[in-house]
Parts: C-alpha cells; structure tokens; sequence
C-alpha cells in the first residue's frame, strides 16, 4: 500500500532500503548471502505501516534466494514479535530460535 510506503520511508530516514524488482524492503546485505532485518509485520497496523510485513519477506526471498534460506530469531520475547514463525517454515525455510539472546 502506497500509504505504508510513505510511511516505512520516513521511519528509516537515511538508511538504505532495498529497491529492486519491485520490492521496498528495510534489509541489509552483510555479505551477498547473509540479510540483517527486524522482524516482520504481520498482525497489528502499526507493525505493518512501519515494517516489511511478512507476505513481502516471503515473496523477496522467494525471488532472489529461494530454497536457500534459513531464519535466525533472534528475539527471545515471544510478545515482542507479533508474526507466525510457521509462515516461514510452512514454505520450506527453516527457523532455528537457539541464537536468541537471553
């Protein structure tokens, strides 16, 4: 939505998004096949005009990276995060939670 766009580009004020193919996505490429991110929106709006939200994430990594991804959740509260990890694994990626800070 045009509206959230605007929006997720004034909260990341200078920092590099990334624009190709369509996407708009709030995402840093460390090397050329590890991607830092927060995590994804998918329930409340204020998550969703502010981050990518999650049918975007799928799609991207669907695109550029597809069967070669794995998700690292980093994010030891589970309220804090407000998306269904199985999004991702329903789709083949795998999500490994024993990095998360504690």
């Amino acid at each position: 939505c045009g509206v959230f766009y605007s929006i997720r580009r004034l909260v990341s004020g200078e920092k590099q998004r990334f624009k190709e193919h369509g996407f708009n996505l709030d995402l840093a490429y460390i090397t050329d096949e590890l991607i830092a991110m927060g995590y994804p929106a998918e329930k409340t709006l204020v998550e969703r005009a502010t981050r990518n939200h999650i049918d975007e994430v799928l799609a991207f990594f669907k695109m550029k990276h597809f069967k070669r991804v794995k998700v690292f959740n980093l994010i030891k509260e589970t309220n804090i995060a407000s998306y269904d990890l199985s999004r991702f694994t329903s789709q083949g990626y795998p999500v490994t939670k024993e990095y998360a800070f504690y």
